[in-house]
C-alpha cells in the first residue's frame, strides 16, 4: 500500500526535482533554509521540506508509533491509512506530539499549496499524468477548478529523452 501510495506522489516528486534542477536550487531543504527568521527552525535538524510544499517528519526511533514535531507555520497534515484512505487534517503552528502507527504515512503539506496526485501504479511508465487529482489546500484546489486551471503545474517526459512538457 505504501509502495503504490509513492507512485502516486511521482508527479511531485519529478517535477520538484525538475524545479530544482533547472534552477540550481535544493531539492532537499532544512526548514532553516526556508523560514530562516523562525529561530525554533535552527534547532530542527529532523524534519525537512522536500521541493516547495511537502514537510516529511520521519520517526527515527525504532518500535516508537510517535514523535514531537514543529511546525513553522499552519500545515495541512496528510495520513494515507491502511485501508488506503487519505485523511487530511489542518494542524496549528507550532509543537505537537503525532502519533505515527506503523501502517500509516504521515507527511505536511503547506497552506496555499497543493500537490498531484496520480491514480495507483505499480511502475512509473504506467503513471498517467494527464489524470492527476490534488491534495493540500481545499481552498486551492477549489479556486483552480473554478479557473479551469490545474492547482499544481506537473512536468513530464517521455521517459526517453531530455524534453520536458509542462501540464
Amino acid at each position: 500500500r505504501l509502495i503504490r501510495f509513492r507512485y502516486r506522489l511521482i508527479p511531485y516528486i519529478y517535477t520538484e526535482y525538475m524545479k530544482s534542477a533547472l534552477k540550481n536550487t535544493m531539492y532537499f531543504r532544512p526548514l532553516s533554509f526556508v523560514y530562516p527568521e523562525d529561530m525554533d527552525c535552527l534547532e530542527i535538524e529532523d524534519q525537512l521540506m522536500v521541493g516547495e510544499s511537502l514537510m516529511v517528519a520521519p520517526v527515527l526511533e525504532p518500535n516508537s508509533t510517535g514523535r514531537n514535531i514543529y511546525l513553522p507555520e499552519d500545515m495541512i497534515e496528510v495520513r494515507l491509512t491502511n485501508t488506503e484512505e487519505i485523511i487530511q487534517t489542518e494542524i496549528p503552528k507550532g509543537r505537537h506530539y503525532i502519533k505515527f502507527p506503523l501502517d500509516e504515512l504521515v507527511f505536511y503539506i503547506r497552506k496555499g499549496h497543493a500537490l498531484p496526485l496520480a491514480k495507483p501504479a505499480m511502475r512509473t511508465d504506467l503513471i498517467d499524468f494527464e489524470n492527476l487529482s490534488y491534495i493540500g489546500d481545499k481552498e486551492v484546489i477549489q479556486k483552480a477548478g473554478k479557473e479551469g486551471i490545474p492547482p499544481y503545474k506537473v512536468y513530464i517526459d517521455d521517459g526517453f529523452t531530455t524534453e520536458y512538457k509542462e501540464i
